[in-house]
């Protein structure tokens, strides 16, 4: 639907032009379920290879409708750092640049690995973005969340073998990295029995484990404020370095547009500051 808006289609129209674009392909670009929809393999790789055509477009674009100089901000951010750390801090980005005019995006999608329509991303990357300007911002540390009450039969890292793991599809490797960091990759592999549960969406994930569904991985400043307020607690000591840490991306044209520059200088600036009060 919200593709279809973009392009002033119907959802129909728009679904007989990918048909007809698969067709004459002779591939499959999506897996369509009752109510959603996902790349396939082919799909990604066909993406990913017009993504640069697209991104040329789009900046040829901005600069024939002078997007260069409006003070306005289109942020796309993944919706668990929208809630848990963006949203409580844009009071101070308002109040510091009163004249530019933001409007936040949220995405499912925290890795960006789809997003294109947008002035300024923050994404949990690989810093891997061809044609864009990539800028670490923030990097991670990650470690095992859940309910208080569920904390109580957990003891041990061998005691995860009787409890649900869950998982984000966008991250599937959080659970193999954190384990075996901390030495007990062969808990994982042995332990074929362990319940697992799936989510597309970090903060369904979170809200899971705080219902006592099972253990997640969290990253540290997203699950601050839950663990601050005892909606969740780390059962264990360790925290692991993520291999994937939060980016500031824009395209290279946008980046030298003055409000894009106060955007970036506030973020890198918030950032210091959380990590200055961080709770150890």
């Amino acid at each position: 639907g919200k593709a279809a808006a973009k392009v002033n289609l119907s959802p129909s129209a728009v679904s007989r032009r990918i048909r007809a674009l698969e067709k004459e392909l002779g591939a499959a670009l999506f897996v369509r379920r009752s109510k959603s929809v996902e790349l396939t393999t082919v799909g990604t790789q066909y993406f990913a290879s017009l993504s640069p055509a697209f991104l040329t477009i789009h900046q040829a674009t901005n600069a024939l409708t002078d997007n260069n100089t409006q003070k306005r901000l289109l942020l796309t951010v993944p919706q668990s750092f929208a809630v848990s750390w963006l949203t409580p801090r844009l009071p101070s980005f308002q109040k510091r640049c009163p004249d530019v005019e933001i409007e936040v995006n949220v995405s499912a999608d925290i890795t960006g690995h789809h997003a294109d329509d947008f002035d300024v991303g923050v994404f949990l990357s690989q810093g891997s973005w061809p044609g864009r300007y990539v800028e670490k911002i923030m990097p991670i540390s990650v470690f095992p969340v859940c309910s208080p009450d569920l904390a109580r039969d957990i003891h041990t890292i061998s005691d995860l073998a009787e409890q649900t793991l869950l998982h984000v599809r966008q991250l599937p490797n959080a659970w193999p990295e954190w384990l075996g960091a901390v030495g007990a990759t062969n808990a994982w592999v042995k332990n074929k029995r362990t319940k697992q549960m799936h989510f597309n969406d970090v903060q369904l994930a979170y809200e899971a484990a705080q219902r006592g569904l099972g253990v997640a991985v969290g990253a540290d400043i997203v699950v601050r404020g839950h663990l601050e307020a005892g909606r969740l607690v780390a059962p264990f000591e360790q925290k692991v370095p993520s291999a994937f840490s939060y980016y500031f991306v824009c395209t290279k044209t946008r980046l030298r547009d003055p409000v894009v520059q106060k955007f970036r200088r506030w973020l890198k600036m918030a950032v210091r500051d959380t990590e200055n009060t961080e709770v150890r």
